[in-house]
């Protein structure tokens, strides 16, 4: 047991970064190419302006994104060290089949792999949702280590009829990721939260919803 402790403790502080790490990593964005074609300086100009607004929203504990920004799944995913708890409307194979989606999924296989705790729970609309192909994707998610359940919106239980659902998933109990969801496609965003407060009311709602599913 202690050398579990001690192999996640060593993976956390590989992952860590310091701040002389992200600070020489915005310098190095301002100066990269100096003799370089325009188009590279350019380009190497706009990564960092775009570094220097994520860092800035990290401070102010909550960041918009237009669109849902996979890479950001993925590296939250990648740096998890305890639980991730996933709250999912999406219940299409071609959403998890996709090259982005099974990115998200060997991630997670990764996490799984190194100690951390996950739980997806995929909400529908009535029993008669739960389709063959869900319970198949159930059963692959099942087969990498995740826990899984299936909660249809008519059958919640009145603890839970007044809890919002969201595509959200919280990592840690610490930062919470929230897809915005909207008619328009192309206008769909999302949300990285870490207020505290709100963070914790994320943690317990999906934990009412996680008893409610089957």
């Amino acid at each position: 047991m202690a050398e579990s402790s001690n192999t996640t403790a060593s993976s956390a502080q590989h992952r860590s970064s310091s701040p002389d790490e992200v600070t020489g990593a915005v310098r190095g964005a301002t100066t990269a190419g100096t003799a370089a074609p325009a188009v590279v300086r350019d380009f190497a100009r706009a990564e960092n302006l775009r570094l220097t607004a994520l860092v800035e929203s990290l401070s102010a504990k909550l960041v918009d994104c237009e669109g849902e920004d996979h890479d950001w799944m993925v590296a939250l995913t990648d740096r998890a060290d305890l639980t991730i708890e996933a709250t999912s409307t999406s219940v299409a194979s071609d959403r998890w089949s996709s090259d982005p989606g099974r990115r998200y999924l060997r991630a997670q296989r990764d996490a799984v792999d190194r100690g951390v705790r996950i739980r997806r729970l995929f909400v529908i609309g009535e029993p008669g949702d739960h389709t063959p192909e869900l319970h198949q994707l159930c059963d692959d998610q099942q087969s990498l280590g995740i826990e899984v359940r299936v909660l249809a919106r008519t059958e919640l239980p009145s603890v839970a009829g007044t809890v919002e659902i969201r595509d959200r998933v919280v990592f840690d109990e610490a930062l919470s990721y929230e897809i915005v969801s909207d008619p328009r496609p192309d206008n769909a965003g999302a949300t990285i939260d870490l207020r505290s407060q709100r963070v914790s009311q994320h943690v317990r709602q999906f934990r009412t919803l996680w008893e409610a599913g089957r």
